[in-house]
């Protein structure tokens, strides 16, 4: 995966900055903390394996996303600012929509001119979203009766399915919907199941230094690195993608840092994951490590945060079996 500029986001750039300093005064978001709650959510979704290829779980989760909570969502921006936190399912397919800063935009400007009280609307103003360690209870009644309001037909709360559904499902017949969302959001959350992989079982990854070190990495050098050059794919390491992921879980806060920090936007597509030889994501990161050993004078490699090989759905089908033995 790597990231790119897109011409929509296009700004002008800033003055050149020296690639060092602590995350936590550059960002809005504490990336750390950002993190943490991610990874929890991240693990969450792992009991509900559904989650990442049960086409027939994914086309009524997408469903009800962009039916009944978008609109919930901007509504409530409209009226109060708060964060809310949505049904595990939705919350997934929402979380997907996210890593693609370009296409979440894009998508949601239909729903957001509605819930808009003015109809006028700037890059900014995209879905507010901050995640929320919702499956522990928090904000629950409030969400939950906003969802019976809007849909007093539809149930909130559907994780006794999720639990019980295949890892694989076909769709079978149509949910009827005329989608406004451009974005493959079901294939999205196939390739999460990889990144859980790479990142969220191993134990480092709960570990404040190790992810204070990656916040800086990632805010200090990587961002630099598209500032200084925009117009380049730079493929990055584990460790600094998990921070990437969770900085743009926070969508207007995301948009706001990376136009002061890059000049634009810096836009995210983790649909690059072809290793071969010659491939975008090889020559990528080898463009990477060279251009950041020459910008910075250290290496982008970091112990803990490196490829892992492959996870293929073969091998999550027979997990269960292995943990049982």
């Amino acid at each position: 995966m790597g990231c790119t500029s897109s011409r929509a986001f296009e700004l002008q750039k800033h003055d050149n900055r020296d690639g060092s300093g602590n995350a936590s005064n550059k960002c809005q978001v504490d990336l750390v903390s950002a993190c943490l709650r991610m990874l929890d959510f991240l693990q969450e979704v792992e009991e509900h394996p559904c989650l990442y290829t049960n086409r027939r779980i994914l086309a009524e989760a997408i469903r009800r996303y962009e039916t009944i909570w978008l609109p919930i969502v901007a509504k409530s921006a409209e009226k109060d600012g708060q964060a809310l936190a949505a049904p595990l399912d939705v919350e997934w397919v929402w979380h997907c929509h996210m890593l693609c800063p370009s296409a979440y935009q894009r998508d949601t400007q239909w729903v957001m001119q509605q819930g808009s009280s003015s109809g006028d609307l700037n890059a900014a103003q995209v879905p507010f979203h901050e995640l929320l360690c919702y499956f522990r209870g928090k904000g629950q009644l409030g969400r939950r009766l906003r969802w019976e309001q809007s849909a007093p037909n539809e149930p909130f709360d559907i994780t006794a399915q999720l639990k019980q559904a295949p890892l694989v499902e076909d769709v079978v017949g149509s949910s009827n919907v005329n989608s406004r969302i451009s974005y493959d959001l079901a294939a999205a959350a196939g390739r999460q199941m990889a990144f859980h992989y790479q990142v969220a079982v191993m134990p480092h990854y709960r570990d404040n230094k190790f992810l204070t070190i990656a916040a800086d990495r990632y805010v200090g050098k990587f961002l630099e690195l598209k500032r200084r050059h925009p117009n380049q794919f730079f493929a990055p390491s584990y460790d600094i993608d998990c921070v990437w992921h969770a900085h743009q879980l926070h969508p207007q806060a995301y948009i706001a840092d990376t136009t002061r920090l890059c000049g634009s936007v810096m836009d995210h597509d983790d649909s690059v994951n072809d290793r071969s030889e010659d491939s975008k994501l090889t020559s990528s990161w080898e463009r990477t490590k060279q251009t950041w050993n020459k910008e910075f004078g250290d290496h982008i490699c970091k112990d803990g945060g490196m490829y892992r090989g492959e996870f293929t759905l073969q091998e999550r089908q027979l997990q269960p079996q292995m943990l049982a033995v």
